[in-house]
């Protein structure tokens, strides 16, 4: 099984290493939607999900908004195919106590921009290979 890893904190837009699963999450401030949206790089509402993020592995209960109401965290491991011992490699994003993106995932619902987003934050998940430093 995985080491299991402490939950880590972004208190404002910058880097986080998560030296355990070896990533880096950023987080920057964009004028405009990202044109590189995917798997590992997010859009969200900055004044929707405010800081501080707590990026943690998941729990026992966990679960997201979707777009058809919410849905069980382990139902989305089950429907990606992930491997049971691959999910708590998963970092999930969290704010305001709410999942966010399943790291690599899948975004929630909640906290996506919409016309009236004043602030996108570009997020993005980045490997790095172990001992790497961030320039």
């Amino acid at each position: 099984a995985p080491v299991p890893w402490a939950a880590r904190r972004l208190s404002a837009p910058g880097a986080l290493l998560l030296p355990a699963l070896d990533l880096l999450v950023e987080a920057t401030a964009v004028a405009e939607l990202p044109d590189d949206l995917g798997a590992r790089v997010i859009a969200v509402d900055g004044d929707a999900l405010p800081f501080p993020w707590e990026i943690r592995t998941r729990r026992a209960g966990d679960w997201l908004h979707v777009e058809q109401g919410t849905k069980k965290l382990k139902n989305l491991f089950i429907d990606a195919k992930v491997p049971r011992a691959a999910r708590a490699a998963v970092p999930l994003f969290v704010a305001r106590d709410q999942i966010f993106w399943v790291g690599g995932l899948r975004q929630a619902a909640f906290g996506r921009v919409t016309s009236k987003t004043k602030r996108i934050l570009r997020v993005t998940l980045r490997q790095v290979s172990a001992g790497e430093e961030s320039s």
